[in-house]
């Protein structure tokens, strides 16, 4: 599986109070999250659009994520 890391990208936080949104970017999508007060929180509310998005999906990703990550467990453990 040969997919990158997430690309996030966040906008905001001039204002009193802040905002911030973020949007990133996941295997040439875009996914966009609302607004938040810290940066972390943006990126997090960002993640949530894409997970949520993928699980609605039939494209398979995240099972391909899981069954990598439980491949390279199962060859830690040995």
């Amino acid at each position: 599986m040969n997919l990158k890391r997430p690309e996030y990208s966040t906008i905001g936080g001039e204002h009193i109070p802040p905002v911030f949104v973020s949007s990133l970017v996941f295997d040439g999508e875009v996914y966009e999250g609302e607004e938040a007060r810290s940066k972390k929180i943006a990126e997090q509310l960002a993640a949530c659009v894409a997970i949520q998005s993928l699980l609605e999906s039939d494209s398979g990703i995240l099972e391909q994520i899981i069954n990598s990550k439980s491949t390279f467990l199962i060859v830690l453990t040995k």
